[in-house]
């Protein structure tokens, strides 16, 4: 009987720890860790920016050694050439979406810069958003630079229904 019990009370806390968060909550969840990867962008911290990536995509470039290292050729290259990464500001994200296992959304965000020639810019982009626990979580892949098939082939349950509109220019002063 005792067996029977635990059982019973270790079926229903492992189906609850599976199911899926209400929208609000996920959307909450995404938006705490849109926030860790605006506190990477805006510190250079390129190990965050690893932990906050969906891990396909760093195993895809090499690893996390790889890819933070990879992180800091690009941002030392930026440097070289002028430009300063600002900040990371993130607009509303959409309404997570299933499929498969795992939830999707698009987190738009503007990257502000400055450019060698001290004109300020707010350029457009997106992260794609995933979450494989039920929206507790999230991991986030480039949206910006890559077409959907480049992006199937690194997520293979991305959802045709999650739009992934053009992009407005960047907008220089």
């Amino acid at each position: 009987m005792v067996r029977c019990l635990v059982a019973s009370l270790l079926f229903v806390m492992i189906a609850g720890c599976s199911k899926q968060l209400d929208d609000a909550t996920a959307l909450a969840n995404l938006k705490a860790d849109a926030a860790k990867v605006r506190q990477a962008v805006s510190k250079a911290d390129n190990a965050l920016m690893a932990d906050m990536t969906y891990p396909r995509v760093v195993e895809s470039v090499g690893g996390r050694e790889v890819f933070i290292s990879k992180m800091k050729q690009m941002s030392d290259q930026m440097k070289r050439d002028g430009f300063t990464i600002n900040d990371a500001i993130f607009a509303e994200p959409t309404k997570p979406i299933a499929s498969q296992s795992e939830l999707f959304a698009l987190a738009p965000y503007s990257l502000m810069m400055t450019a060698p020639n001290g004109q300020t810019g707010t350029v457009p982009s997106r992260l794609i958003a995933i979450s494989s626990d039920g929206g507790r979580s999230w991991k986030f892949a480039d949206g910006t630079s890559f077409s959907r098939a480049q992006l199937k082939s690194l997520l293979p349950s991305l959802p045709d229904a999650l739009a992934l509109p053009a992009l407005p220019k960047a907008q220089w002063k």
